[in-house]
């Protein structure tokens, strides 16, 4: 058994430490962060599946954390891409620790709604900004040099190209 940066690791089984390295930002991409995410796996009882689902954000976090620092330019693609990703496992995560009391919560109950409505608001971090699609293009053409998609109507007039 070991620690890195604050995740205990075993042979069968995750405990998730303490903050992944100071508080973190709320998000321009919504949702609860990394460490709400470890917040509210230490206040309940975790199946082991659910252990390493909180393990695996917590690990993309600090990756991508890391990977932020040091891409530029096009390459940028790729962390817009791994984000989206990071951000929606977190919120997914969140609502299966929760369990059934996300999909019926009483009109009261604020935390529930709040959950639900960042699961559903991080759905959009696959869209805005360029869909995952174009920036798989960018880091294709631009960053691994791969030739364009054809594009059977270049050189065709306006008028002459089909609209759907």
């Amino acid at each position: 058994m070991g620690c890195i940066n604050g995740v205990v690791v075993g042979r069968t089984h995750y405990v998730v430490g303490s903050k992944t390295g100071g508080p973190q930002k709320r998000s321009i991409l919504g949702g609860k962060t990394i460490d709400e995410l470890i917040a509210l796996s230490q206040s309940h009882t975790l199946t082991a599946v659910q252990r390493e689902r909180v393990v695996q954000c917590y690990i993309d976090a600090r990756v991508l954390g890391l990977t932020v620092q040091r891409v530029k330019g096009p390459a940028g693609s790729i962390t817009k891409i791994m984000k989206a990703k990071s951000n929606q496992e977190v919120q997914l995560v969140a609502l299966d620790i929760l369990g059934a009391q996300v999909a019926a919560w009483e009109s009261a109950d604020d935390e529930m709604l709040k959950y639900v409505r960042e699961f559903l608001r991080t759905r959009a971090n696959s869209i805005e900004g360029g869909t995952s699609e174009i920036q798989r293009n960018i880091v294709g053409e631009r960053v691994l040099g791969l030739p364009r998609e054809p594009d059977v109507w270049q050189g065709k007039a306006w008028r002459e190209v089909p609209r759907s």
